[in-house]
């Protein structure tokens, strides 16, 4: 999706007050996915729009794009090229905003995780365990520093956002929902 694409949809979200706005909405379906392989976007939907009429217009256009972003999220959480990336504003936004949007998408992760049914955290190796830990202490961010544009928190927001897409990956991996590699095993 384009940066345009995205604020557009994030408006549009907003507009019909759905119950998530766009980066929590995609981090929710993150969750979801890596939490049963039954999730299809119809799930996902009920928790954007809950109690929201089905049958508004822009209700209706809004899942249409949705049910775009859920393919291609799913796509890229299955890609062995690791093609899977965080849905989050666009590297001209303020660091402040964008920093906000990781907080949300983080919240909405854990949530999907819980929505769909994942309740055995203590079973996941430690590396993942932390990284749950570690998404959970970013969903609290509440304020971002404003004065904060500089290269150097440029830098380590990027390397913040790798590291919860590599551990989203780790995470929906270890849980299990990623294809059964059929092919020869190198040693």
């Amino acid at each position: 999706m384009s940066s345009l694409e995205i604020n557009q949809l994030n408006e549009k979200l907003e507009r019909i007050q759905a119950t998530m706005g766009l980066y929590e909405a995609h981090g929710c379906l993150c969750g979801l996915l890596s939490a049963s392989s039954d999730i299809d976007k119809h799930d996902w939907f009920a928790h954007v729009f809950d109690g929201l009429d089905q049958n508004n217009l822009t209700v209706q256009e809004v899942s249409d794009q949705l049910a775009q972003l859920f393919d291609q999220t799913v796509q890229g959480l299955d890609d062995s090229l690791l093609g899977f990336h965080l849905l989050l504003p666009d590297d001209d936004e303020d660091l402040a905003e964008r920093t906000l949007a990781l907080s949300d998408w983080c919240q909405g992760f854990l949530f999907g995780l819980g929505a769909g049914g994942f309740t055995e955290q203590d079973s996941l190796s430690e590396d993942v365990q932390e990284i749950l830990k570690d998404i959970s202490e970013i969903s609290r961010i509440t304020h971002a520093g404003e004065d904060d544009d500089d290269d150097e928190s440029e830098e380590a927001f990027m390397e913040l956002v790798e590291y919860i897409r590599v551990g989203v990956l780790l995470v929906y991996g270890e849980l299990g929902v990623l294809p059964e590699n059929d092919g020869p095993t190198l040693h």
